[in-house]
């Protein structure tokens, strides 16, 4: 992605605050042209992922609060989750994603495989502790995960 101007920083940072409290994180903030429109894109998620409710609540929260900042540069206002396909990798990520099941690629094969599915326990800046389909935990060093994405569980 590419990096967010003048403007979308000073949004966020006044934005931040305003999502925390309708219980969500505000991960990203984008204006972009979409069919000859500017779209304010809001990305925000949460432990146990994000609604058509929190997108209302914080659509609803923030709109005002994006006239007060200044000019507005936008048409529409879009507020959406980051979706199943967003890559975790900040540990933001990582904690609004514990006790969740996630698919973890690796660079190299581990244990014959280079993928793994498993439940996410704990993180911190060097590593995850996760839990396998048969019971084991083990400890991965985030530097040998090529990518971790929330995977969607079936009960």
């Amino acid at each position: 992605m590419s990096k967010r101007n003048e403007y979308e920083e000073k949004l966020l940072k006044s934005l931040e605050n305003s999502v925390r409290e309708e219980g969500a994180e505000l991960l990203d903030l984008r204006l972009l042209r979409e069919s000859g429109n500017m779209i304010l894109r809001l990305i925000i998620d949460k432990r146990g992922g994000v609604g058509l409710d929190d997108c209302e609540r914080v659509s609803h929260k923030v709109d005002p609060q994006i006239d007060a900042v200044g000019e507005s540069r936008h048409d529409f206002l879009e507020v959406s989750s980051p979706g199943l396909e967003r890559p975790l990798t900040e540990l933001r990520d990582f904690l609004l994603h514990l006790d969740e099941w996630v698919d973890i690629s690796f660079y190299t094969k581990r244990q014959g495989s280079k993928i793994l599915h498993a439940l996410l326990l704990e993180a911190n800046e060097t590593a995850l502790k996760v839990k396998t389909e048969s019971g084991e935990e083990l400890s991965l060093k985030r530097e040998e995960l090529a990518q971790v994405k929330r995977s969607l569980e079936i009960q």
